[in-house]
């Protein structure tokens, strides 16, 4: 198919990953991932000097090539962030296998270990978000013992100014029609500073599509967007579109995982910033993020107590 690679360049390049020859390396299958969003995905079965495995593939070409999302750049900084970052906190995440960089078709290549029998969280009936809730706590708990180490300078560090770039250039223009707007943003950028310090390894999109379950075990996948950030962001993308009750006890459950106190002003603040800030980052792409905003001011009594709009949020 156009942008994988052939059969021939396919064994070459996994014999690179297994120090092979290519002739050790036996294409027994291919299929692409229906799941696939952004890049190029396959699952490849190999016999590898005589071992059967089972891996998946992701190659540095989009869908579609008009998507500025689709850079291969994020496929090598994803690379380093599983080859140097999750391989070291240790927790249930795809396992690594190895990368190929340069010199073959559709480069560069990240090649995971297949995960069998996972379901994606948004293909379940009932997904099981409070385990996902306390693995990121866990997860934000173990990642932030790296602060120190070489691979923790990897990932881009979010500071205050990254956090109050939304408001750059009057993203959202408050109106007589409005007036809670100017409030809401002028709260957003007291507390935005409340999201420097204690930072961790974040996932930066940690929605329900990008978290797969294998036998209750929760799996989170595309890692491209890592940041060293505010474990609370990922959080607050977790928790989109859910009602006020179920975003309470998603949020003890990150506390419980984390060590943090979920009654504590500070986690309260931080939570706060944070759900501002995904709504506000997104807002250029989804305009209809305005809702989501209304609703935090009526939460901050900023608006009229109206009943809270629905909001299905980025459950992808």
């Amino acid at each position: 198919m156009p942008g994988y690679p052939d059969d021939g360049t396919l064994a070459w390049g996994l014999g690179q990953v297994f120090s092979l020859p290519a002739h050790d390396i036996e294409i027994a299958r291919r299929a692409p991932n229906p799941l696939a969003s952004t890049f190029l995905t396959e699952v490849v079965e190999v016999e590898v000097a005589g071992v059967t495995k089972r891996l998946f593939c992701k190659y540095g070409v989009g869908l579609d090539p008009a998507n500025p999302r689709a850079n291969p750049a994020h496929i090598r900084y994803e690379i380093e962030v599983y080859r140097d970052l999750l391989a070291v906190v240790g927790m249930s995440t795809p396992r690594f296998e190895g990368a190929v960089m340069a010199s073959v078709v559709s480069a560069p290549w990240l090649v995971l270990r297949q995960i069998e029998a996972a379901i994606p969280f948004t293909e379940t009936a009932h997904p099981d978000v409070l385990s996902a809730a306390e693995w990121l706590g866990r997860f934000h708990r173990v990642s932030s013992k790296l602060r120190g180490a070489t691979a923790w300078e990897l990932p881009r560090h979010l500071g205050v100014g990254d956090y109050l770039a939304p408001l750059d250039g009057a993203i959202v223009m408050p109106s007589k029609q409005r007036p809670w707007l100017a409030k809401l943003l002028s709260r957003y950028r007291e507390i935005a500073p409340a999201l420097v310090g204690d930072e961790v390894l974040i996932h930066g999109e940690f929605y329900p599509n990008n978290i797969l379950t294998q036998s209750g075990t929760v799996i989170p996948v595309d890692w491209q967007h890592s940041r060293v950030a505010a474990g609370e962001i990922d959080l607050a993308t977790l928790c989109e579109g859910w009602p006020n009750r179920q975003v309470s006890l998603m949020a003890r459950g990150y506390c419980v995982g984390r060590g943090l106190d979920h009654q504590a002003p500070a986690f309260k603040k931080r939570f706060l910033a944070a759900r501002l800030y995904v709504h506000l980052a997104w807002f250029r792409d989804e305009p209809d993020r305005i809702d989501a905003l209304r609703n935090e001011a009526r939460r901050l009594g900023l608006t009229s107590p109206a009943s809270l709009t629905p909001i299905k949020g980025r459950r992808r």
